[in-house]
């Protein structure tokens, strides 16, 4: 049996997310307990907030690791991938950190919600791909099956007085820049859309100035097609402070109410009005490719979707046996690097689908139907599950090897 302890960093704030997980959807032979096999997961989120993270972005958390120890750093939660530092959306690569800083390379590794992780790591320390959220509506109902797996026939009750529907909860450049982009185009009021007035006590407006910081700070790689007029993004974001908050599931944007099953439930009605979903992912720049609960959530509802969220992001549902409607979107968007580009990519097919009737909308999703049914059924599958286990396999085995 394989011992883990989760606790040794307690003090620093370990999310302990990993016993969870097991707990609840995996069987594994594992005991936490005292041990000289450790995952150390600090908590990342901003909103939570945790000095943690600090010393694992940094690397200094090696001059705090035991010795002859194995030794999982965790930042699976959230999305930390590749080499970069762009508001809300920081990209690191802590192995490169950890071996900077002295970590035991042979005896350390990094796991991370980064599909492409170890494509992109250039340091000697070992990297896993764990995903963090594939996981997430696959709770159990008490009379057997899963809870969030809705009736197929859900979608034959679907309404189309909207086209779109996005949920855009925290303020994020990507997210403030699509939103600018479709107020700019009169494709508000008619769709379904969110977005907070004031976040972590900034407003929106405020918050406009991540994305002019992250333009002077990286010109040569952030809008290299010069498509964001600083002046104007500053007018319209002025303006768009009247149009604030819209509100759809919740209207206390500053607590995370995803989480919850009153606000899941009481979304199903937007999926229920609206042809498809314009998913704005976590974080928007590459190379890495992380895949949050945002996505799966479309899925389980049996939504057609396009994702502004990093580039290979469909690459990587394909690759878990999804159907990226390929055929139906221009897809190209998924493999642009430059973030604007990818937004305006997708607003181009936007206004296209923008176009339709409801009864075209409504015939399309007929179209559509076995392939919307086949997505969700896809993400329950014992296929599914035993793929996303074999990720975690993966960690649990290096830990198992000898120490070295």
């Amino acid at each position: 049996m394989l011992t883990i302890d989760i606790t040794r960093f307690k003090n620093l704030g370990d999310d302990q997310w990993w016993m969870c997980l097991y707990n609840m959807f995996f069987d594994y032979d594992i005991k936490f307990e005292e041990s000289n096999r450790l995952i150390y997961e600090p908590r990342i989120s901003q909103e939570l907030g945790n000095a943690g993270i600090e010393c694992v972005k940094d690397g200094s958390i090696a001059k705090k690791l035991p010795k002859k120890s194995k030794i999982v750093i965790s930042t699976v939660q959230e999305p930390i991938c590749s080499e970069g530092d762009f508001f809300y959306h920081e990209n690191i690569n802590i192995d490169e950190k950890l071996e900077q800083h002295g970590a035991d390379i042979k005896n350390t590794c990094w796991a991370s919600g980064d599909f492409f992780v170890s494509e992109n790591s250039k340091s000697n320390i070992k990297t896993f791909f764990v995903p963090g959220w594939n996981h997430y509506y696959w709770e159990e109902a008490k009379t057997g099956g899963f809870k969030y797996d809705i009736p197929d026939t859900f979608i034959d009750q679907r309404t189309f007085n909207n086209t779109f529907l996005s949920f855009n909860r925290i303020h994020k450049p990507h997210r403030m820049y699509f939103l600018l982009r479709l107020r700019e185009m009169n494709m508000l009021d008619n769709n379904l859309i969110s977005c907070a007035k004031t976040m972590d006590g900034e407003t929106f407006e405020e918050h406009i100035e991540w994305i002019i910081a992250d333009k002077e700070k990286h010109d040569e790689i952030y809008d290299k097609y010069n498509l964001v007029n600083i002046e104007k993004l500053r007018t319209e974001a002025n303006k768009f402070m009247n149009d604030l908050p819209l509100v759809l599931d919740v209207d206390e944007f500053q607590e995370n109410g995803c989480f919850y099953d009153d606000t899941l439930w009481s979304s199903a009605s937007f999926y229920q009005n609206s042809f498809m979903s314009v998913l704005t992912e976590s974080s928007p720049v590459g190379p890495g490719c992380y895949v949050s609960e945002v996505v799966f959530k479309a899925i389980v509802f049996m939504h057609p979707f396009m994702i502004i969220g990093q580039p290979r992001t469909l690459e990587v549902l394909r690759h878990w046996g999804f159907d990226t409607f390929d055929d139906v979107f221009d897809n190209s968007y998924d493999l642009e690097e430059d973030m604007f580009k990818r937004i305006e990519m997708v607003i181009e097919q936007m206004e296209i689908i923008n176009q339709l009737t409801p009864e075209e909308l409504a015939e399309k999703t007929l179209e559509l139907r076995d392939r919307l049914v086949y997505n969700k059924k896809r993400y329950f599958s014992k296929e599914f599950r035993e793929i996303t286990k074999s990720y975690f396999d993966n960690v649990y085995n290096w830990l198992d090897d000898a120490i070295q």
